[in-house]
């Protein structure tokens, strides 16, 4: 009896007891298996898809923004750092023109205006065929013939002026042709920045080459004044040459991505000119944009630059060359329009 009993209560209580810890236990396992199994499908789908997108689309959003990316790409570096050594030389040789018009032949304001303003003369007659030209000859062999150009400008003014043969009007005829040198150059150096930067980089790339740009307007001056303070005069322009051998050597190398030929029959460069000047007539936003930048080029920077060393000479009676320090207090220009465009 009270093994049977025992054995009634062991079957009547026990028995039940762990059939339901079973019937827990077995659908558990199955409902800890169907969550695992959606676990590894379809939150892992969702773990690679999307942070992986959100993760390559932030970061291509900065790159367009900051010039950072720009510079990893080799190309683009060499023509950066050369761009700096061309614009400093460019900028630079405004100011070597005015002191040695003013302190090197004693001439007055009005002599190195005209000086300043014959830099300036070719690119309103150059600017559109060198347009032209950059569209249809290899950019890397005018990049190079150009700044070879700028050189022997360089080094023939350095050789007359050491040797006493710079009067007024050679000086006007050498600026006349540095002008020309570096009105041709300029707009393949534009074209060169999209197709070596990229559609990713162009904004980071424009920035730079505006940085580059800016810069060079404050320090040229100021190394120019430091190697003709040492040197003279003609020091002043052999450092010019120094410059645009070194961008020379740095450029070489470079290899520019092969551009796609126009399709039909080629027109001339007066052509391509004429039409252009059409366009530019016919367009009264582009019409009014061109005149402005024209009457900015020659007369905004030209103007400052003249009166500047001008009022130093005459109205402190320093050298002319003293001036140099005073541009380079536009620095902070160059660090502000950098900070504008990553805020925007």
């Amino acid at each position: 009896m009270t093994e049977t009993s025992h054995g009634d209560l062991s079957g009547g209580s026990d028995g039940p007891d762990p059939e339901p810890a079973l019937d827990r236990s077995g659908p558990a396992p199955e409902e800890q298996a169907v969550p695992a199994d959606e676990v590894q499908a379809v939150p892992a789908d969702e773990v690679k898809a999307g942070p992986a997108d959100e993760v390559k689309a932030v970061p291509a959003d900065e790159v367009k923004v900051s010039p950072i990316g720009a510079l990893r790409i080799p190309a683009f570096r060499r023509l950066w750092a050369n761009n700096i050594a061309y614009f400093m030389t460019a900028n630079a040789l405004r100011f070597v023109f005015g002191w040695y018009v003013l302190d090197g032949i004693n001439r007055g304001e009005r002599e190195q205006g005209l000086v300043v303003f014959a830099l300036g003369i070719p690119a309103l007659f150059l600017v559109l065929q060198a347009g032209a030209w950059a569209d249809r000859v290899d950019p890397r062999k005018l990049l190079i013939v150009t700044q070879v150009a700028a050189l022997a400008v360089m080094v023939v003014t350095a050789v007359l002026i050491a040797t006493d043969q710079a009067t007024l009007p050679v000086v006007i005829l050498v600026a006349v042709a540095a002008g020309a040198a570096t009105t041709v150059g300029q707009p393949v150096r534009a074209s060169l920045i999209p197709a070596l930067a990229g559609r990713e980089n162009l904004f980071g790339a424009i920035a730079l080459n505006a940085l580059a740009m800016t810069s060079s307007m404050i320090l040229g001056p100021v190394l120019a004044q430091a190697a003709g303070n040492r040197f003279g005069f003609d020091g002043a322009m052999w450092f010019l040459a120094i410059l645009l051998i070194a961008g020379l050597a740095i450029v070489w190398p470079l290899r520019v991505p092969e551009r796609e030929e126009p399709a039909g029959p080629r027109r001339s460069v007066m052509a391509d000119t004429i039409e252009a000047v059409r366009h530019v007539a016919g367009d009264r936003a582009l019409r009014v944009l061109f005149l402005l930048l024209t009457v900015a080029g020659l007369t905004m920077n030209p103007a400052v630059m003249v009166t500047l060393q001008a009022f130093v000479k005459e109205e402190l009676g320093r050298n002319s060359g003293d001036a140099a320090p005073l541009l380079a207090m536009m620095g902070p220009v160059s660090y502000t329009h950098l900070r504008a465009h990553e805020t925007v």
